[in-house]
């Protein structure tokens, strides 16, 4: 049994390394490009302190509006103070992950979840919660939609494309007459911005 043991043994240590090795250089080029820039570091970092559920509520406007516990509430801060030592202030990074939100590359979960950070930073920061709207639209949940933009438009009233965004939900909730008063705010505010096929819905 002893010569058995020392046979398979050194064939055994080659295996485990070689898939060691194979496993890093995967790692590295699935997972490398994500955190190239000191932003993208902050965002993973603040991901793997996060609850175990995070995935889900990361993918619920303002994070499900659940509260957290201590240790997600240190992870969040720890995500906080970071991005301002990078950005100079929590707006400035509030827009920054906001702008990446917006990014035409992103799917409708990454969308999310930047537009969730940039909440977590600024609780004001318009651009958030029109972010959060437009996704919960295109996922056809009209309801928190409007109710998203609606906060945006708080924050931002004299934004006509957020009122854009606003009436078209509105009029996917069958609420015709807000959506009429909305698009007419909007197109007082800017025609230009005003596609013309929503009158003739």
């Amino acid at each position: 049994m002893i010569n058995i043991r020392k046979k398979w043994l050194v064939p055994l240590v080659v295996c485990v390394t070689v898939v060691g090795i194979v496993g890093s250089v995967l790692w590295k080029a699935l997972w490398g490009p994500l955190t190239d820039s000191p932003i993208d570091t902050s965002i993973a970092r603040w991901r793997s302190k996060n609850h175990p559920n995070y995935q889900n509520l990361n993918e619920l406007p303002m994070y499900g509006e659940v509260a957290k516990t201590p240790v997600q509430q240190k992870a969040d801060q720890e995500f906080i103070d970071d991005m301002i030592a990078r950005c100079g202030s929590r707006e400035k990074a509030s827009s920054e992950l906001a702008h990446r939100g917006w990014d035409p590359k992103n799917d409708l979960s990454t969308a999310m979840k930047r537009f969730n950070q940039a909440w977590l930073l600024d609780a004001k920061n318009a651009q958030a919660y029109w972010g959060m709207g437009v996704v919960m639209g295109r996922k056809r949940k009209y309801k928190e939609s409007v109710e998203l933009l609606q906060r945006a438009e708080t924050c931002d009233p004299g934004n006509d494309r957020i009122l854009i965004d606003l009436a078209r939900s509105l009029f996917c909730q069958k609420d015709y007459a807000g959506a009429w008063e909305k698009s007419h705010q909007a197109q007082a505010l800017n025609t230009n911005d005003i596609d013309p096929s929503f009158y003739a819905t």
